[in-house]
């Protein structure tokens, strides 16, 4: 039987470990994701893993989704429960991705870990941040 992940109201270690788990993939595939984090949705009372990547932009969420699907399918130990269901994609416009990464470039850079709070022009009811790219250092599409 699947292991399934259990997404819980709190954070908890089995979800950032997920996520971890996740982000080695993504950049293993070198797929071009700008910000990856777990994100609180308030008005759910549910955390999503958010993946911020101007693919979004470019092709349209369908076609990331099916991306994501095919990194997700190749993990090991089934993904560590993770499913699509659990993951968002968003374009780098998106809140609160371009927050962070404006956040990212005025400071010289997001650490992984939790942050919330007010960010740039945003509001973050909690979150755990594994990466985000400032502006000036995004990958060039081919």
């Amino acid at each position: 039987m699947a292991k399934e992940l259990l997404v819980t109201r709190e954070l908890n270690r089995e979800m950032i470990d997920a996520g971890e788990s996740l982000v080695a993939a993504i950049e293993a595939h070198e797929f071009d994701a700008t910000a990856i984090l777990w994100l609180y949705f308030e008005e759910l009372d549910t955390w999503r893993i958010v993946v911020g990547s101007p693919l979004v932009d470019r092709f349209g969420p369908r076609k990331v989704y099916q991306q994501i699907q095919a990194i997700l399918g190749g993990m090991e130990n089934n993904a560590n429960g993770l499913s699509l269901p659990d993951i968002s994609e968003v374009g780098e416009k998106s809140s609160p991705i371009r927050a962070l990464r404006r956040q990212a470039t005025q400071t010289g850079g997001i650490g992984e870990g939790r942050v919330r709070g007010s960010v740039d022009s945003d509001y973050i009811v909690d979150s755990y941040i594994y990466k985000v790219t400032p502006l000036s250092h995004r990958k060039k599409i081919a």
